[in-house]
């Protein structure tokens, strides 16, 4: 990095020298049926993140370096799209089976633990008041309308940061999760076809926080 004006900051001139590497970070999963009427599933999210290690070499004019050096070296890291370990774990029951195999009910529920307690911020750092794992809960259900598959789905994601009440200022919310589903047979050119329609939505708990001088990384 070369700033041709002391005075003037505004302008720099970058020579990068850039390496890449790939990331390969597979997801794992597995579902049981103990009876025709029951399932079991665990899914499994590895740990990811894009991080950027950088270094600049700043030069100065006029100005006297340490021994042996002839620039100011300047460190740094960009973590991006920071997503922790994730584990889940689910189970459901429906009803008797119809000929056709469809279940005119069903019943589900999934817990999902995420190790937040791991995270990295943008800086690549960790936060000053660690932050903690969380245990994420939903349930859900559908049933048979006429030949239409009805599904709702309820879900909480409890927010893994503490009340800010030091120096820190990361915002979030815990969520309240909800969906509706219809999905059935529809006429297409004259081909039969499954089509379906969605509505998901979230709610983000109000939280507020005030600034404690006693906190244990105070302002």
């Amino acid at each position: 990095v070369f700033v041709p004006d002391g005075a003037d900051q505004s302008r720099a001139i970058f020579a990068p020298d850039i390496h890449t590497d790939s990331k390969f970070k597979p997801y794992f999963a597995a579902t049981l049926h103990p009876n025709a009427r029951s399932s079991a599933v665990a899914t499994v999210h590895l740990p990811f993140a894009n991080d950027t290690h950088g270094q600049n070499d700043l030069r100065f004019w006029n100005y006297t370096y340490p021994p042996g050096t002839n620039s100011v070296q300047q460190v740094y890291t960009i973590s991006q799209s920071n997503e922790p370990l994730r584990v889940g774990i689910g189970g459901s029951y429906c009803g008797p089976r119809l000929p056709d195999g469809r279940a005119p009910w069903e019943f589900g529920l999934q817990l999902l633990w995420q190790r937040w307690s791991q995270y990295h911020n943008r800086q690549g750092e960790r936060p000053l008041d660690a932050w903690r794992s969380t245990i994420g809960y939903a349930v859900g259900g559908g049933f048979l309308w006429r030949e239409r598959h009805v599904t709702i789905d309820l879900g909480f994601i409890p927010s893994p940061v503490p009340s800010q009440t030091g120096r820190t200022n990361y915002v979030d919310n815990s969520r309240l999760l909800m969906s509706a589903g219809i999905e059935g047979p529809v006429k297409f050119f004259g081909r039969e076809l499954e089509a379906g329609l969605t509505l998901f939505g979230s709610y983000f708990l109000p939280r507020q926080v005030s600034k404690d001088p006693y906190a244990a990384h105070p302002v």
